[in-house]
């Protein structure tokens, strides 16, 4: 959408001398290219908090370890292991959490969609770096 706006309003400067056009068409792609930034830097600030927000979780969530019946007790979210290694989040986890189970995926790897109370997926980028905040689910 912003770059949308960038081409209509940069094409649609009247054409009053080449120099002056090229001018205004280079200081509106720079305001544009600005706002771009400030736009992509305000929706990761929201995202991120979303994250934050999920350490809740409801009372219908069932565990998939096979013979548990409940769901164990003891932290479910680490917002504090984003940006860390996948290693070190995956032994905090296990150390603050042990009975649920964590599993360190590769960011775009396909894992199964079912939620369970008893498991935390650890995601991380191509340099093992955890880009979302571990929860369990």
């Amino acid at each position: 959408m912003v770059f949308t706006a960038v081409y209509i309003i940069t094409f649609s400067v009247p054409s009053v001398g080449a120099r002056k056009s090229e001018m205004a068409k280079d200081r509106i792609f720079r305001v544009s290219c600005i706002l771009a930034v400030m736009f992509l830097s305000i929706n990761s600030i929201v995202y991120s908090s979303q994250d934050v927000d999920q350490c809740s979780i409801g009372p219908d969530i069932q565990p998939c370890i096979p013979g548990r019946t409940e769901c164990p007790h003891g932290k479910n979210c680490w917002p504090e292991l984003y940006g860390t290694s996948g290693e070190k989040a995956l032994a905090v986890i296990k150390r603050e959490n042990p009975m649920v189970q964590a599993f360190i995926v590769k960011k775009g790897t396909a894992v199964i969609l079912n939620y369970c109370c008893d498991r935390v997926w650890v995601w991380v980028d191509d340099s093992g770096v955890v880009d979302r905040v571990p929860t369990i689910g």
